[in-house]
């Protein structure tokens, strides 16, 4: 509200307030995960994890995002052999996944 005495700005109403509250809070940067600097094999093991816990895409999702991984040399690097190791266990689930899912149908 404006002030038309002075030509000021008068305080805001609460609705107004709490409006633009709102348009604030939708400009700031939206984030499907609360970490945003995590390596590739932290997002591994938790796509590994994930299918343990009952959702086995994840790990086909898992070895078809990292399949590079699995068809490449270890190399000197400890996150690559930390994340080679998560790639090949959730190929492995995925294969038994998937095997078991094909004898349950046939």
């Amino acid at each position: 509200l404006w002030d038309t005495r002075c030509g000021k700005k008068m305080a805001e109403s609460p609705g107004e307030a709490y409006l633009a509250a709102r348009r604030a809070q939708r400009r700031r940067k939206q984030t499907v995960l609360p970490e945003d600097n995590l390596d590739d094999a932290e997002v591994a093991r938790r796509m590994f994890l994930t299918g343990c816990a009952g959702l086995p895409i994840f790990w086909i999702l898992a070895t078809i995002s990292y399949r590079k991984v699995l068809f490449v040399d270890a190399s000197s690097s400890s996150n690559d052999a930390e994340l080679l190791k998560w790639v090949r266990r959730s190929a492995v689930g995925a294969v038994v996944a998937t095997v078991v899912v094909f004898t349950w149908i046939c």
